[in-house]
Parts: C-alpha cells; structure tokens; sequence
C-alpha cells in the first residue's frame, strides 16, 4: 500500500514508493465513499507510456512527477508604512484575489504606527505554474490620524501564467453499422448451405486457373489455354441452369461483383480475356443442399458472402484531435496511416484552430474483410502550431485483431479415372467381340474360371470339353496347351480368376486349334480337357467360354484393359490438418457396399497445410466387354489442430454398356420317341 488516507476535492495528496524505492510500473488507485467503491483506476508509471503533468485519470489530475510540480508554493508580503506627518491607527486591511475578499485586520500586529514607521504581514498560497492563467492580488489599506481625515491607499500585484505548452491528442474509434465497437463484431457463419435456395451471392474475381480450386463441391471448373490471367481485366457472364442472363460485366482482379440468383439451383459463369476468347468455365451449386461455405474458391472466382452472411463488413472510423494543452492551437495535420497508404484529412476538418479544450473529428468509411484479413493496423497522426514555442503532435494506432481462427476442418476427395492413354474410364471404347476374320490368331488371353464343361457358351461348331473326376471344381490347377502340331505353347500353374495368355513369350503358334489339358495342382489328376478352333475359319468371339477358360483378348483385341484411379486429396479449410483415414469401397446394383480396403498406409504424406493435394494411384483391370456398372466410393477423414474431425467421400461410377448383340442357332432333329435323326 503506498496511499491510503482521506481526501478532499481540490486537496494534493503524494504517491511514493515504499521506502525509498522507486514506484512500481503500475499504481492502482481505489476510490471509496461511505465505504462503497465508486472507482478503480490505474496509471502506468513505468517511463515506457506518455505521463503528463496535468494528465487526468478518472478523478484524479496528475500534478507532480519526481523533481517537477505543477503547485508552487507561494508567499506575498505586504508592507503598510506610514509616510504621513503624524501619528496613525491601521483600521482596515483587505485582500482580494479572484473575486475572494480577504480581512486580514487581525493579521496587523503592529497597528499604531509612528511618522516613518513600517508593519509587515504575509499571505501563503500555491500558483499551478502549468495552467494558462492570469490572476491579480489587490491588497487595500485604512488608516486614522491624530488630526485630521481617514487616509486608504490600495496596490496590486498581478502574476501572469502562460506556459507556452502545446499539447494535441489524437484518438481512433471504429464501429460497424450496428454500432458494434471493430473488435467485437463477430465473423460470420461460413457455411451458406441450409437446405433453402440462396438468393445472391457476392464473388471476388481473383484470377487464376481451376487449379487452384478450393471447395467441396463437385461441380464443373475448366480451363481453356491456361486458365485467366490474374493481372489483366476480364468479363464474367453467368447464367442460371435455365438459360437467364444473371451477370455480365468486365471485371478486375480484387473487384466484387453480385450475382442474384433468380432461384436458380446452379450458376455457370463464363470468364473472357479482353480479346472475348473464352479462358473458363465453373459452376457453382447454389441450391443450398449442397456445401456451400464462404471464403470457397471456384477457379477465378472467390465467394464472399451468401444471402446475409457476409466476409465484408462496412466499418465507420472516427478520427478525433482534442487540444489538451494550454494555448490555442493551428491544426497543421491530421491524418490517418494502414497497410494500404497515408490519407490526409486536414482539408475535410470543420474548423482549423482550435482553443483550450476544444475538439474536432472526421469520418471514414471503409470495407474489410473479416474472414481474410489478418487484422489491420490504423495510425493516426495529429500536429499542431502554438502561438509560441515549438509544433506538438500525437499518434494513436488502432489494431483491430485477427478474426479468430475456425477450428473446423475442411477436407476434400476427389476421383479420377484413366487407361494407359489418357482416356477417361467411361469414354473407353469396348472392341469388336469377334476375333475370326479368316486369318488365324496369333494370341490369346483366358480367365481362368475353374468352372466345368457345363458352362461351355461359343458358337464354334468343332470345339471339343470334357470333364473328369467333377471337373476342375474351382481348384488350384496345372494347365498344358499344345497346337495341332503337338507342339507345347503353354505349362504353368493358375489359380482361379488369374488371366493367362497363351502362347506365352516364344512359346510356339498356336496354328488351326489348340487342345487344353486342366490338372489338378496337388495330385496332378487330369480334371478337364479342351479343344479350340484358332484357324479363323470358325467362329471366335471375345468373352466365349470353353469349360474353365473364358476369352479375353485375341491378337490386339483385349476386354481387359488397364485403368488407373488417382484419390486426389485436399485440405479446402482454413486449417492445417492430419489426414488420418482413406478407404476405398466398392458397391452393388443395390447400394450394399460390399469390399473395402485401407488406403492410408499409401498416403505419402499426411500433413496437409491449407491448399495443399496429395494423391494415392491404384491400377486395376477394368473388362469392357460386360455390360456392368462399377461404383467406386473413397472415403477421407482428417483432424484438424483442434481435433475435430472431418470428412468427405466421393463416388466414382463407370458404366460399361458394349451394345453388342449375339445369337447362337443350333437345329435338332430327333423322330417320336426322342431318337436323333
């Protein structure tokens, strides 16, 4: 404690350290009357913040610092004489000072005084050496002589305070619209999806290629010749999914455009160069039933605000210069300083001189946004001119705060699907089924089924399968292939559902037919023997099946073909996050998800700052020549800082429609009772 006592207004009362020590950075102050708490305040007395003497803290004024006060002990001396003939009686004495009348009779000791004689009296009082002030003291005088009439006399002494001190203090405010001070606004709900039509949509033309993408949607983003420019001007035409014209303008990079939605469920905006060529084309999902969330980026195009959520917020700045010195003062400047430049407003002002006390202000409007920006700093910088003595000046930085950081997470997956030429997966064409055309084949690739002779399905009249033992009842097996010359175009070992092609790599021609032999693998048993025209001049068709072998290519003809999925994953948030889940599954004509496999062992790297892709690749055979819908479905889950989960998944569905139409005619001929001809 290094005050505790009781005062009175007007009264001057000392604040020490203890001891001798110096005070600390800091005092607080507690106020109380009748014992009640009526004010708490603290004062900065470390040297490291502006301290003032006449600075005032709440009901506090701040009059002396160390050596230097503001109160000055003073004493005025007055001297009555008397330089009559005769002698005297004193019988008045007044001091005024300040409209306060003073009797100071009963101060006089000496009040008889003889020719020539002299009393002195004094008076104390303290002069604040720091106020602008004039005061004058007028001391009056009554005597009584002898013989004679009354004499008076009367005297001033006047003290002129001016202490040429210049003092200017600026100050910076900030609201939005409502009132609300900038640091207090809270920052909009990101997610415009709720599952009602959104009605306009504000976009920020940013430039730049689909590449850069960062949403959750599956719409369509693509680029022509690079993508647009993010330097040079471009128009923007977007049309509702029925065809109306919604926006059409020549737009600049960082400029924000609204787009009304006529209550469309999905907007395509075209972007332009200068020259009319068409450099993009992206959709974006304004049904509100998908994801839809502020701050996504759909190519050139950034969303900043859906309906009444908005990244953008109209703030109000109110710059103040109050004169608290003790002269008045020329303003000489006012202005304010950011990241964007320094703007005067000494023009703007109301008045440009302002007395003891005096204040004036000037407004600025000014858009930011709070979903982006990481905080802003605002200097203001006043200055002034005294009559006398040197300029003074003030500055006062404003700081509004970063937003606070979302701690959700946003990950997104997306699937892609090509052969070895680039195709996509369901732009590969299946190839013509039939394999004879008068020449003999060269090659063939079978599946091996482990079926039996009964599931035999070709249209080759000449074809020979015979099972033995059951057949090879789906088992591991030996196969031996020779030609029709005997000779041995294939021997090895097959497991059911392996694909093997026959003759293997310098392993013979497979001449007009070949016969198939099917062993057991552990006892070497025969289990299935089968014969193949290949001369071409009987039927051969891709997807035939003979026994436990099932066609899959001839010479160049190939139902198999080689495709490659890429998981494409990517963290769209405002987070950095830790990829801790991907699996692939696989689903049936009836929605049964069926297999699912673990992919995160693949993932190179798992750590995915914002913005930021990886890619898992996973080859399959994909067969062309039956008709069958393929669902692939990706699912990717990730953890934020904040260890909130997020997910997303993607499906992924090839349709393998070959058109092709076969038809075996077999004819029969048998008497009544069942006989054959």
């Amino acid at each position: 404690v290094l005050f505790d006592g009781t005062v009175s207004v007007g009264k001057e009362f000392i604040v020490s350290g203890a001891g001798d020590s110096e005070l600390p950075d800091s005092i607080l102050c507690v106020i109380k009357q009748n014992n009640v708490k009526r004010q708490e305040l603290r004062i900065n007395t470390s040297g490291n913040e502006d301290l003032y003497l006449k600075d005032i803290f709440g009901s506090f004024q701040l009059e002396s610092c160390d050596e230097k006060d503001c109160l000055v002990p003073i004493i005025y001396t007055y001297s009555l004489e008397n330089i009559g003939q005769s002698p005297m009686d004193i019988t008045e004495v007044m001091r005024s000072r300040g409209g306060d009348i003073v009797d100071l009779i009963d101060e006089v000791e000496k009040k008889t005084l003889e020719f020539g004689e002299l009393t002195i009296i004094s008076d104390e009082d303290i002069l604040d050496v720091c106020v602008k002030d004039e005061t004058s003291t007028v001391l009056s005088a009554k005597a009584d002589p002898d013989v004679g009439d009354p004499c008076f006399d009367e005297d001033s002494y006047p003290i002129v305070v001016d202490p040429k001190e210049c003092r200017v203090k600026v100050v910076v405010t900030c609201v939005d619209e409502e009132g609300t001070e900038c640091n207090e606004i809270e920052p909009p709900k990101p997610k415009c999806s709720e599952s009602d039509d959104i009605e306009v949509i504000s976009l920020e033309y940013i430039g730049g290629s689909c590449g850069q993408s960062i949403n959750t949607q599956d719409e369509l983003c693509d680029d022509t010749n690079g993508g647009p420019s993010t330097t040079d001007d471009a128009s923007v035409v977007c049309m509702s999914n029925d065809g109306r014209n919604l926006y059409d303008a020549v737009v600049s990079t960082g400029e924000i455009f609204a787009v009304r939605t006529l209550g469309a469920s999905v907007i395509t905006c075209e972007v332009s160069n200068e020259d009319g060529k068409l450099e993009q084309k992206v959709e974006i999902n304004t049904s509100g039933d998908v994801e839809l969330d502020l701050q996504d980026i759909y190519g050139s195009l950034k969303l900043k605000s859906c309906d009444e959520e908005s990244c953008l917020v109209s703030l109000f700045y109110t710059y103040t210069m109050d004169n608290i010195g003790s002269n008045q003062m020329d303003i000489t400047e006012i202005s304010r300083s950011d990241d964007e430049g320094t703007k005067s407003f000494l023009d703007q002002l109301s008045v440009d001189t302002l007395d003891v006390g005096e204040s004036v202000s000037v407004e600025e409007e000014d858009t930011y946004d709070i979903c982006e920006e990481p905080g802003k700093i605002v200097t203001l910088i006043g200055e002034a001119d005294p009559p006398e003595e040197d300029q003074c000046s003030d500055e006062f930085i404003y700081v509004i705060d970063p937003p606070p950081v979302n701690p959700d997470c946003k990950v997104r997956v997306d699937i892609t699907c090509i052969n070895e030429e680039g195709i996509d997966c369901n732009e590969i064409e299946t190839p013509d089924l039939q394999c004879n055309d008068g020449d003999e084949v060269d090659v063939l690739s079978f599946t091996f089924t482990g079926l039996g002779c009964e599931v035999t399905s070709n249209t080759q009249d000449s074809d020979e399968c015979k099972d033995f033992e059951g057949g090879p009842q789906s088992e591991d097996s030996r196969i031996i292939c020779v030609n029709d010359k005997l000779q041995r175009i294939y021997d090895s070992s097959v497991v059911p559902g392996e694909v093997f092609t026959v003759p293997t790599k310098n392993g013979g021609d497979l001449t007009d037919e070949i016969t198939c032999d099917v062993l057991n693998a552990a006892d070497k048993s025969k289990r299935q023997t089968l014969k193949i025209i290949t001369s071409g001049n009987e039927s051969l068709y891709l997807k035939d099946e003979y026994g436990s072998l099932k066609l899959e290519s001839c010479d160049d003809k190939s139902c198999l073909v080689l495709i490659e999925y890429t998981f494409l994953l990517k963290n769209v948030g405002s987070n950095v996050m830790e990829i801790t889940e991907l699996s692939r599954m696989s689903e049936d004509s009836t929605g049964t998800i069926f297999i699912s496999d673990d992919l995160l062992f693949f993932v190179a790297d798992k750590n995915l700052e914002i913005g930021e892709t990886t890619a898992v690749k996973e080859g399959s055979n994909l067969d062309v020549c039956v008709k069958e819908e393929i669902v692939t479905i990706v699912q990717v889950s990730a953890n934020p800082p904040s260890r909130k989960p997020c997910l997303d998944f993607e499906k992924y569905v090839i349709v393998i429609d070959p058109k092709e139409c076969r038809v075996d005619v077999e004819i029969t001929c048998e008497d009544e009772e069942g006989r054959d001809c």
